[in-house]
């Protein structure tokens, strides 16, 4: 791996580390769940899910994500980009499960908890389509008119 891949990677799993750690605080000890915590919470956990989008969308479907950036492809290692992946998405689902679920049993919960549970859903229909590579069907122009036709209502 290039060292701006690894940079990237350390970054990232920082952030997946206080993402995990915020949502355990949010949901197992909400009494000392904070204002800020929430802020942070929201703006760590909009980056974490914009990395596995983002990660996703440039994976060809079936390989595993990361794997792009292996300067040596070989098996041991695509086998450990593909733990490390599933490890890092299944973090990013048992967080935002955990948001959700929260919210609907807890009526009383941050807003912010509420609402990343609410954004998850969103958030991994989009991590779908961009990882199967679904793309909307385009739309055909309409033909074109024949010269020497004006547009209706000029005449």
């Amino acid at each position: 791996m290039t060292s701006k891949a690894v940079f990237g990677s350390v970054l990232a799993a920082m952030f997946l580390a206080l993402y995990a750690l915020l949502v355990g605080t949010a949901v197992l000890y909400p009494a000392i769940f904070t204002a800020s915590m929430a802020d942070y919470l929201a703006v760590i956990g909009a980056f974490v899910s914009a990395v596995v989008i983002a990660e996703l969308a440039v994976t060809e479907p079936g390989s595993p994500p990361m794997a792009q950036a292996l300067s040596n492809p070989t098996p041991a290692n695509i086998a450990r980009a593909r733990w490390l992946s599933a490890l890092y998405v299944g973090v990013w689902i048992m967080c935002g499960v955990a948001c959700l679920i929260y919210g609907w049993f807890k009526p009383d919960a941050s807003a912010v908890v509420v609402g990343m549970g609410k954004a998850f859903f969103g958030t991994t229909a989009a991590a779908v389509y961009a990882y199967m590579g679904v793309k909307p069907a385009r739309q055909e122009e309409p033909p074109n008119k024949p010269a020497g036709v004006a547009p209706a209502g000029t005449r």
